[in-house]
């Protein structure tokens, strides 16, 4: 956060402050539809992470599975993960606010 601010970065302070989540735990929606070339971005210090994936909605069950950075990963259910860092996914957010 302090990097954003010093770069006067504030639309990333912005999202920050805004889906501030200091555990990590919050429960993110998915597309319908992901693939490895666009699968749903997971932001980490760390080089792993622990996730899991409610494969259906009406799923009483969690598929956890750990993730490293780098390569995407696929859920048992067909769903696609990628772990990177919050500097790339800053920017990917920040990119896709940009109007086209």
């Amino acid at each position: 956060l302090s990097e954003a601010v010093r770069n006067g970065d504030y639309l990333a302070v912005e999202k920050i402050i805004s889906e501030q989540d200091p555990y990590e735990v919050r429960r993110v929606k998915m597309p319908t539809i992901t693939s490895a070339d666009e699968p749903n971005i997971i932001a980490s210090t760390s080089d792993t992470r622990l996730i899991g994936c409610l494969c259906e909605p009406q799923a009483d069950a969690i598929n956890w599975m750990e993730i490293s950075k780098g390569q995407p990963y696929q859920c048992y259910c067909g769903h696609w993960f990628r772990l990177v860092d919050f500097e790339d996914y800053l920017s990917r957010s920040h990119n896709s606010k940009q109007p086209a």
